[in-house]
């Protein structure tokens, strides 16, 4: 299947599709272990990089966005923003 770019801004979550981000992730007693961000979004650095930053930390919203202080989510997953990303894992 073929995805159209036009008009798109990739500017939120919103704007993402499943078949755009997939989060692979490895829970232990509430705590991420591992996890791997693949799909079609663009990045200027490398998205496992999110995922080490993320190791260790408790999978509820405040711990995720805490975990993330000193990332630039957007540059792993142009668009996104930590909020975004945290809610996105909180989910889960």
């Amino acid at each position: 299947m073929k995805a159209s770019l036009k008009n798109r801004h990739f500017l939120t979550l919103l704007d993402y599709t499943p078949d755009e981000i997939e989060a692979l992730i490895d829970l232990e007693n509430g705590r991420l272990q591992s996890a791997r961000f693949r799909g079609d979004f663009f990045s200027m650095q490398d998205p496992d990089e999110l995922a080490d930053a993320l190791r260790g930390c408790r999978m509820d919203y405040t711990s995720i966005l805490s975990a993330l202080q000193e990332a630039d989510v957007s540059a792993h997953i142009h668009g996104l923003r930590k909020e975004q990303l945290a809610a996105l894992l909180a989910d889960v």
